[in-house]
């Protein structure tokens, strides 16, 4: 009797992988069983291997078992690495700034995106890092879309702090240097005297909050190297000078 039946092959299903890096992603399978009426069950060799790494797309494998008479029996399947995983992204969380002009402050931040399978990935944020943002809460949404075209999204906030809070943290400041009760209680009145007149004015003339300002700001550079260090005073004033820019004062 002669033997020219190849071994039967168990049927392999596709195998689907995610993407563990540019390569691709090590694929481990199960090589199909073979079955032959003369030489008995057996496992098929398939090429490539289990546990061997896949690129990016589909690979057909291979798979061969041969019986005890030299017939080989065939079949194959396929592995396929995708990339569904977006890209990593890395934003600054919620921001404060002072406001520096009527316009707000120009804000810079530092933004990136890292792709399992890309790398790098550039990150597109509206407003972007060195725009001009307004005074008040502005909300920065940003995007990364890699090779793949997967998308990662994200926000912050920025807060652009108007001249009232920023008089606000100065009363804090000057309080936070522990002064001589003398100067440490006409500063605060000074300033105190500028929030009342900023919330007076309420987007009408602003000449008398500049008056105060100006006021303020004699008394700190007349007491700077006094009772005041040249840093406290130097401090307060640049403080000041803003605010005084935020409002527009001439």
């Amino acid at each position: 009797m002669i033997d020219t039946t190849p071994p039967a092959n168990d049927a392999n299903a596709n195998v689907t992988a995610e993407a563990t890096g540019e390569n691709g992603a090590v694929v481990s399978y199960t090589s199909p069983a073979s079955h032959d009426a003369v030489s008995g069950d057996g496992i098929a060799t398939c090429a490539p291997a289990s546990g061997s790494t896949f690129s990016l797309g589909t690979t057909p494998v291979a798979c061969s078992a041969v019986d005890g008479a030299g017939n080989i029996g065939h079949s194959s399947f396929a592995v396929i690495v995708h990339d569904t995983t977006p890209p990593a992204l890395t934003l600054p969380g919620n921001m404060t700034v002072d406001a520096t002009s009527p316009s707000g402050a120009v804000v810079n931040y530092s933004k990136s995106a890292t792709d399992i399978v890309s790398g790098p990935t550039a990150v597109a944020c509206v407003p972007a890092s060195g725009s001009t943002f307004p005074i008040g809460t502005s909300t920065v949404n940003c995007t990364a879309t890699d090779g793949a075209a997967n998308t990662a999204t994200g926000s912050f906030q920025v807060l652009v702090q108007a001249a009232a809070a920023q008089v606000a943290n100065l009363i804090v400041t000057a309080q936070n240097f522990n002064l001589a009760q003398g100067i440490s209680d006409s500063l605060d009145a000074k300033l105190q005297n500028i929030l009342s007149a900023l919330n007076a004015a309420q987007g009408g003339s602003v000449t008398n909050t500049c008056n105060k300002l100006s006021a303020f700001i004699n008394e700190t550079q007349a007491q700077s190297g006094n009772k005041l260090t040249v840093a406290q005073a130097g401090q307060l004033i640049v403080a000041a000078q803003r605010i005084q820019a935020v409002i527009g004062c001439q």
